[in-house]
């Protein structure tokens, strides 16, 4: 093998064998952080779009909530993760004034018309470009808040592309008063996934 094959080949182990692990809270502050690349937020108009990718491995520490995962608990829950790829979507008004359910609507019917399009229809109006796969929503759950905060949320879920390739979400937001928005998550960041610690490893 070449000397620069064998360069390579070593890094790439060396590197993998220098694994990050973080613990479950850790991770979370980990994925949360825009600069990590799991996470890319955008203004398009008045409006601020907030895509994060919910890796397994995030799931599992947001749902419970604890460092000490035993490993049986986090492996039998993964693997009932791993058909689909995961999104949280937030979409707030940039200044705060008010939310989407009222941003641009003028009446009480209007506004029961924004919501009924957020919670029925919204779906509809994504797809997930992944190298030449475009994929339709899965399941797309509207998190009614009540406007206890400013921004509303949407749990998102896609089927697996076939290629290991930066992702694409966009989003026809015109009945947002807003134009097509395109939000990006590399693979490069998913590749970078630090490990998780867990209990008794």
């Amino acid at each position: 093998m070449p000397k620069q094959q064998v360069y390579w080949v070593l890094l790439l182990c060396s590197l993998l064998a220098c694994r990050s692990e973080y613990l479950p809270s850790d991770f979370l502050s980990y994925a949360n952080d825009p600069t990590n690349g799991l996470r890319t937020v955008k203004r398009v108009g008045g409006l601020e779009f907030d895509l994060l990718y919910q890796a397994p491995a995030y799931i599992i520490a947001n749902e419970l909530r604890t460092n000490a995962i035993a490993p049986e608990v986090f492996k039998s829950r993964r693997e009932a993760l791993t058909e689909l790829q995961y999104y949280r979507l937030k979409i707030g008004v940039a200044d705060g004034s008010e939310n989407i359910t009222t941003y641009g609507v003028t009446d009480v019917g209007g506004q029961q018309d924004r919501l009924y399009y957020l919670s029925y229809h919204f779906q509809d109006d994504l797809r997930l470009i992944q190298g030449r796969d475009t994929l339709r929503a899965s399941f797309c759950h509207f998190e009614r808040n009540y406007d206890i905060a400013p921004h509303r949320t949407f749990m998102l879920a896609f089927p697996r592309g076939q290629e290991p390739v930066d992702r694409q979400l966009l989003l026809d937001a015109t009945e947002l008063g807003a134009g097509p928005v395109k939000l990006k998550i590399t693979q490069k960041a998913i590749d970078g996934i630090p490990d998780i610690k867990l209990q008794h490893q």
